[in-house]
């Protein structure tokens, strides 16, 4: 038999790279996709979600901010 479940997938608000690790692609609740893609260094920057390749370390501000789409690496 096959069944439809609701899953969770971190998506990145710049790029739309999905977050997965070596395990999951997709997690059954919100907060632990979340909680897995802050694990593996994705960032939380004015309630959005980024990816590594979408945000950078800001040494003036000593904060982490998005990289604008059409820069990021």
């Amino acid at each position: 038999m096959i069944r439809k479940v609701e899953m969770y997938q971190a998506v990145c608000d710049n790029c739309g790279k999905d977050c997965s690790n070596e395990d999951y692609y997709a997690w059954p609740e919100e907060s632990l996709a979340i909680e897995d893609a802050l694990y593996i260094e994705w960032k939380i920057i004015d309630d959005k979600l980024y990816c590594p390749d979408c945000y950078e370390y800001d040494e003036e501000t000593d904060e982490y901010k998005p990289i604008k789409k059409e820069e990021s690496r």
